[in-house]
């Protein structure tokens, strides 16, 4: 990931921010040329998948739609399932608290439930999981007692975005 950080770095200025869908497939191609090993191909699968929904606007709802194709793609192509110990519980309880918050179309809320759910929570509760597939599947129980670093990337990445989000929603 830090490879992913410094090469993003120095093409910043050339990364098309005006149009998500184009940033999205830009970030992809960073990933997949600078992660190394499975994380780099889920993250770039990911990306490419939520790129999808930017076509047209960029809403809550697109982004809530772009995370929920993303959280698809990593499970189709991974294989990862919720309790697996890996990036999807992270990412799973995202989605699924963003779906519930848009059925109660309270944007702040949507944004404060996304954070309780997906970042520390999530994360943290894969410590006390067995790795069921993975990098992690292949070290002993015993080794196994910190939360995955899949998904404690994803809470990390997703909670900067919500601050951002957040900060950027309270000018508007």
């Amino acid at each position: 990931f830090a490879e992913a950080a410094k090469a993003i770095r120095e093409i910043q200025k050339e990364l098309n921010v005006d149009q998500p869908q184009t940033l999205f497939k830009q970030l992809s191609i960073i990933f997949e040329q600078t992660v190394g090993g499975t994380s780099g191909a889920l993250y770039a699968l990911m990306l490419s998948a939520a790129a999808v929904c930017f076509s047209e606007i960029c809403s809550i709802g697109t982004c809530v739609e772009a995370l929920d194709r993303a959280n698809q793609a990593v499970q189709k192509y991974g294989g990862a399932r919720v309790g697996d110990r890996t990036m999807i519980d992270a990412l799973n309880a995202a989605v699924e608290s963003l779906q519930e918050s848009m059925k109660k179309k309270d944007n702040l809320d949507l944004i404060r439930m996304c954070e309780d759910a997906a970042s520390e929570q999530a994360a943290e509760a894969t410590a006390h999981q067995k790795a069921a597939v993975g990098r992690a599947s292949y070290t002993s129980a015993e080794a196994q007692t910190e939360p995955d670093a899949g998904a404690t990337a994803i809470s990390t990445w997703l909670r900067a975005i919500l601050k951002s989000f957040t900060e950027n929603f309270k000018k508007c």
